[in-house]
């Protein structure tokens, strides 16, 4: 009896003792948010003292030059390289000078062919960074002199329209004088519920809009610096908080929004704002010798489910390919007032999402961050934002075999009518009549999956000369029968020609159809675009 009471106060004490683990690791597991380092600095900001000035963005003396072009990474070759299309053409990045956008010549994409008379295409890296390396990047008024301002470029481009369009660009200066600066990281986790028939896509995806302010460091740089007893640096600490809290700091914040997002559960949404020094971003030695710039870096971290719009263009389905997009935007300042801009995390994240994702239904062909240019349409004011292009590819498999084959096979049924001989007229109509009927289920089973389009897929028009082809043996039968009816040898020639041209014919016009609405077609499958004439 005293062993069992003995086991029933250990049992107690274990629960006791667990019971306080867990909840030291519960409230040490929220601490980011509730530690005293991170009140310390809600309370120094709320109210804050007028004498600082942080509820707004670093805005810098900068000259950008008009028509941006695109250098990227190579990890490969360990250096920066332009980026240009199959014809080694210059591709636009980003468009600042509003006089160009409000000419409507040239847009984000197109390709620059000339610089002062030089063809790009026949130009090294080397050589394309002697031109225009400086002009390409901008930079702050101070390090800039009079000539690199006024000095100008003849520029070469060819638009989306397939039009030459000669510019004579330099630097120029922005409104104001001043922008500011934000970074953008996209990380996609996730692709599903490719929805073509309501313009829209799901994704699970990591949104972080990061930007700085310098005018916080001294408030709270105590607060973030981790020190010993002795004064000595030993870490540095970083905070978390929720839209509410840092809201009432009164930060300065970039505004980004997933631009084409249309439904954005808050239960399946995380929105939070984190806080660092910079000091965690320098070795020890670049922070002894001062030699290292002192700001609060504030990332705005968004992820979820999203569900974002989409323009699905259908002309070639079942062999076609879309593009996914999603797009970020600050709509509270224009392009001249703020520079979003993409790192090359963003890009190795994307390449990892090709390498390892998978979306059901389709095959993930190319990502690819780049830029969207937007204006809006009551203010008339110019925005420009990250973009992520996925490009994809339907599983065709599905529709050869399960639609396409059996349609074939329908029609082939259709016109073995004529190997029956012309007095089985009931026989011949009722085999011809099914096959109709049963083309017209298929078109229903088709219909269920896409929009109703104002133009034709081409599994739209297959059905359609399906029906055509699949109308014809009645007439013919009926032909046939007529005759033999009046001893009319004619029959013989009708059904010998009908037994071997009409299955021939029918699957001709069918492959006809498919190259023909692939020709031109960008968003035509890959293994149909070599008859393709887009580039």
């Amino acid at each position: 009896m005293l062993k069992n009471v003995k086991k029933e106060s250990m049992k107690e004490k274990f629960k006791i003792f667990f019971l306080a683990i867990f909840i030291v690791f519960a409230f040490s597991g929220n601490s980011y948010s509730l530690d005293d380092r991170c009140e310390s600095i809600m309370k120094k900001l709320i109210p804050h003292p007028e004498k600082f000035t942080f509820d707004e963005l670093d805005y810098y003396d900068y000259y950008q030059p008009s028509v941006k072009l695109e250098k990227t990474w190579n990890y490969e070759k360990d250096e920066w390289e332009w980026l240009g299309d199959n014809k080694n053409n210059l591709i636009i990045l980003k468009i600042f000078d509003y006089k160009i956008i409000d000419e409507n010549k040239l847009k984000i994409g197109d390709k620059l062919l000339e610089i002062n008379g030089n063809k790009v295409s026949e130009l090294s890296n080397e050589e394309i960074d002697e031109l225009i390396d400086d002009y390409n990047l901008g930079d702050y008024e101070e390090y800039l002199t009079d000539e690199e301002k006024k000095k100008k470029f003849n520029f070469k481009f060819l638009n989306s329209e397939n039009k030459i369009v000669d510019y004579k660009l330099g630097l120029i200066e922005l409104d104001d004088n001043s922008q500011a600066d934000a970074v953008v990281k996209i990380e996609i986790k996730n692709i599903s519920n490719i929805n073509v028939k309501e313009n829209q896509f799901s994704a699970d995806a990591s949104i972080e809009t990061s930007w700085q302010i310098k005018n916080l460091y001294k408030i709270i740089e105590d607060d973030l610096i981790v020190k010993d007893s002795s004064g000595k640096v030993t870490g540095y600490w970083y905070c978390i908080y929720n839209e509410k809290e840092f809201e009432e700091m009164g930060v300065g914040q970039v505004f980004s929004e997933p631009f084409n997002a249309i439904k954005k559960d808050k239960t399946l949404i995380t929105k939070e704002y984190i806080v660092h020094i910079s000091d965690g971003y320098y070795t020890k030695k670049e922070i002894e010798k001062g030699d290292y710039e002192k700001y609060i870096d504030i990332t705005l971290r968004e992820k979820g489910n999203f569900v974002f719009s989409n323009k699905y263009n259908l002309k070639a389905f079942p062999f076609d390919r879309q593009i996914l997009s999603i797009k970020v935007l600050d709509t509270t300042r224009s392009l001249h007032t703020l520079d979003m801009r993409t790192d090359n995390w963003t890009q190795y994240h994307l390449d990892n999402y090709k390498e390892k994702g998978e979306i059901l239904e389709w095959k993930i062909e190319n990502v690819q961050a780049k830029y969207f240019s937007y204006i809006d349409p009551i203010y008339l004011t110019s925005y420009v934002g990250p973009e992520i292009i996925v490009e994809i590819q339907r599983d065709f498999q599905y529709y050869i075999f399960k639609v396409i084959c059996p349609i074939i096979l329908i029609l082939l049924v259709c016109w073995s009518v004529f190997w029956i001989h012309p007095k089985e007229i009931e026989s011949r109509l009722t085999i011809t009549i099914v096959c109709l009927l049963s083309l017209i289920a298929y078109n229903f089973v088709i219909d269920e999956d896409l929009p109703k389009l104002s133009y034709l897929t081409i599994i739209d028009y297959i059905i359609l000369l399906s029906y055509v082809f699949a109308t014809i043996p009645n007439f013919l039968t009926i032909a046939s029968f007529e005759f033999h009816r009046t001893n009319n040898k004619n029959w013989q020639i009708l059904d010998k020609n009908s037994k071997f041209y009409g299955p021939v014919i029918y699957v001709g016009l069918v492959v006809i159809i498919i190259l023909f609405n692939s020709t031109n077609n960008p968003y035509t499958a890959s293994f149909l675009r070599i008859f393709s004439q887009v580039e």
